[in-house]
């Protein structure tokens, strides 16, 4: 797999050359959907952290949950931006993240390394924290690069005013969505969850940019605790999930947490398929999205995240211990028979370590019941 600096081959672009001008209405919405990769990016590290914690009522367990959210509804709420000029969002494919990654600069003078693991004293220190912090809406200097984020919403913030006063001058208007699909009004589910500005004209493509570049001021609240303390070499951190490595003779076990981690790749594409899809004026594709989104986000992805944090993996290959999150082709249809695969080789295999991994096959078979369900 190419591996590229940026979440994805898209922000790569954008970020790795000199800035350019907004010229037409393509280049805007090139830089729409980065903005929405960008913020989805930092999903998969908190949630991979959160997963690994075991006092899952902490105030640290708490923010980071509430950070999720608060970024998952950023992507949302840009990729109504994107809808009110004519593009359509996407989540899938070459618009997913890989990691490890890197986010541009935030006001603390650095680029941000996104990876994968428990929640340690780097998620404390290196990333938690960078994440809340908002950045100066200020346009790169001519012939610089894009350096940080409050520069990327720059850009794009001059772009929707320069195509806007452009279309005007001709009686026209930037501001059309896209014709089958419809912008959200509201991310997330009972009490929880986000009220979205569905954009229309320019005034509110400005808000909508101004609260994520201040983020910090609109949606995150005070801190309980210290992050710069946990993040602290000496800090007493939150007790996490042992994240095991195999010992020579477990290559079977391995084996298992290998496909695992597939059989997480596999349901967390199809998440990604459905929520592109939610965007469709299609009540039938509205009312899909709720019935998947929901069982997936909620509770099969948690469950063979921290089922496979449980099992030993190879010593050649200690990633497999935490979900990779790397998008996959394989159809929901071909992601079931392979956790019913993995059920049968369960079967067949001796005791497990003793290491919890004897809950990993009531994990398979609630996932089926689940899925099976919404067939």
């Amino acid at each position: 797999m190419t591996q590229f600096r940026y979440p994805s081959p898209g922000l790569d672009d954008l970020f790795s050359g000199v800035s350019q001008p907004v010229k037409n209405l393509e280049v805007l919405r090139h830089l729409l959907q980065g903005a929405i990769t960008h913020e989805f990016a930092a999903i998969a590290p908190c949630m991979t952290a959160l997963w690994s914690i075991q006092q899952v009522e902490s105030d640290v367990a708490h923010y980071i949950h509430q950070q999720v959210f608060s970024k998952l509804a950023q992507a949302y709420q840009m990729a109504n931006l994107l809808l009110a000029v004519g593009g359509v969002p996407k989540f899938s494919g070459v618009h997913a993240p890989v990691y490890p990654c890197y986010l541009p600069a935030g006001e603390v003078g650095h680029q941000v390394k996104l990876v994968l693991g428990g929640a340690d004293h780097h998620f404390y220190r290196d990333i938690l924290p960078v994440l809340a912090v908002a950045s100066q809406a200020q346009a790169p200097a001519p012939g610089a690069s894009i350096e940080t984020v409050g520069q990327f919403y720059k850009v794009i913030e001059d772009g929707l005013v320069q195509l806007e006063e452009q279309a005007q001058l001709q009686g026209e208007t930037i501001f059309k969505t896209t014709p089958g699909y419809k912008q959200a009004a509201r991310m997330g589910y009972g009490v929880e969850g986000y009220t979205l500005l569905q954009v229309t004209n320019l005034m509110q493509g400005h808000q909508v940019l101004r609260q994520l570049i201040g983020q910090t001021e609109q949606s995150m609240p005070p801190l309980p605790f210290s992050l710069v303390a946990l993040g602290g070499e000496q800090a007493a951190l939150p007790a996490v999930q042992p994240i095991q490595q195999a010992a020579p003779g477990d290559a079977c076990w391995a084996a298992v947490a290998q496909t695992t981690a597939q059989l997480f790749d596999g349901y967390y594409s199809e998440l990604m398929r459905v929520l592109e899809r939610s965007f469709e004026k299609d009540e039938r594709m509205h009312q899909r999205y709720l019935e998947m989104a929901k069982p997936l986000m909620r509770d099969v992805l948690p469950a063979l995240a921290k089922a496979l944090m449980q099992l030993p993996a190879a010593v050649a290959t200690s990633e497999l211990a935490v979900p990779q999150w790397r998008y996959s082709l394989a159809t929901l249809a071909q992601t079931q028979q392979q956790a019913e695969q993995l059920q049968q080789q369960l079967n067949m295999l001796e005791a497990g370590p003793a290491l919890g991994v004897e809950n990993l096959n009531q994990v398979l078979s609630q996932i089926g019941a689940q899925m099976a369900a919404l067939d």
